[in-house]
């Protein structure tokens, strides 16, 4: 997500990611929304996506953390940057929760409550935000040390209702991976990419796996009633496993890539949207979530054929990938409306 104080020099390579990480989002979003299943995880693509694009996000957001903490010092980040980050995640989930209970029509205390929350990366990111803070106190920059500190984390991160439950659980790990990666690992990112194969491999294996369990990929289950605890564990490690190797292999995919792209309009546009994929993931949410996919869905009932999804796995990812593109420019184009404002930028996107 776009900090609210931009730095001088971005990496373009990290924005390239931040951009098709959001674009993943909105792809898996159009094919929620579109399958018209009662569990969209039975549709192949849906569930590929959901492997790796949250871990992807919440990591990069750890990382881009960390190194804002490396660069101001714990203490001074606390007193004069922690407010305006955590008023930078609040404010668009009390703004983006009013225009969600406008578009469903209830105006209660309660129904506006449940909207907000459920803006719910935002959420979790001030979440883990704080964790990370006070955990850092703890830390003395010994990766077998800190690890330990990190894991005390975990209750707090995964209380329901005020929290994310299991849902909380699964980003904290990946935000933490994020920041540790840019902490701890010492290494060159372009020294580990001999290893794509097997970590292709593992992917692979533990994508077959998992298919067999008709679970949801992009957050833990404690749901003791539906399997033992062997198979509890089984499934969430394979989550893990899933959305590390997935990371390790868009990462460097992206990396290949990037000297095929330079100089291109697609780089452009991607470093260029890459920096506001906060007002694409919020107004997803409005302009996917809530208007479009339920009038497709209503045309779909209307005529009893939904034509994104009748053809077979290719033609759907094809055309998934087409709506998907124009549903980027949509946003990407109100956005730009909005932020000329600078009261709607600072009330829907606190810039």
């Amino acid at each position: 997500m776009r900090s609210v104080e931009l730095q001088p020099k971005r990496n373009k390579y990290l924005d390239i990611v931040k951009f098709f990480a959001i674009f993943c989002v909105l792809w898996g979003h159009v094919v929620q929304q579109t399958c018209l299943l009662v569990n969209p995880n039975d549709d192949y693509i849906f569930r590929f996506i959901y492997t790796f694009h949250m871990p992807l996000f919440m990591g990069i957001c750890g990382y881009f953390f960390a190194k804002s903490l490396r660069k101001y010092g714990r203490k001074y980040y606390i007193d004069n940057k922690l407010k305006t980050r955590l008023l930078g995640l609040i404010i668009p989930m009390l703004s983006f929760g009013i225009l969600k209970i406008c578009i469903s029509g209830k105006f209660d205390l309660l129904h506006y409550l449940e909207a907000a929350h459920g803006v719910w990366f935002l959420g979790d990111l001030a979440i883990n935000t704080v964790m990370i803070l006070v955990i850092s106190k703890w830390c003395s920059g010994s990766f077998s040390h800190d690890a330990k500190c990190f894991l005390l984390g975990i209750p707090f991160v995964s209380i329901p209702k005020i929290g994310y439950g299991a849902q909380g659980l699964f980003m904290y790990l990946f935000f933490v991976g994020g920041y540790w990666l840019a902490v701890y690992y010492k290494k060159s990112f372009s020294t580990s990419i001999r290893y794509w194969k097997l970590v292709l491999m593992i992917f692979i294996l533990s994508f077959v796996v998992f298919g067999i369990i008709p679970y949801e990929p992009s957050a833990f289950t404690f749901d003791i009633n539906k399997y033992d605890f062997v198979g509890i564990v089984l499934i969430d490690v394979l989550k893990i496993i899933m959305g590390i190797s997935g990371c390790f292999l868009i990462l460097m995919i992206i990396y290949k890539i990037m000297p095929c792209l330079k100089g291109t309009s697609l780089e452009c546009y991607a470093i260029e949207q890459g920096q506001y994929t906060l007002d694409i993931y919020l107004l997803n949410i409005i302009i996917l979530e809530k208007i479009c996919g339920p009038l497709y869905r209503n045309i779909v009932k209307y005529y009893q054929f939904n034509i994104l999804h009748s053809y077979g796995i290719l033609f759907e990812f094809i055309s998934t990938l087409i709506v998907t593109c124009l549903i980027m420019i949509i946003i990407t184009t109100v956005g730009k409306i909005m932020n000329k404002n600078h009261y709607i930028a600072k009330i829907f996107f606190y810039r």
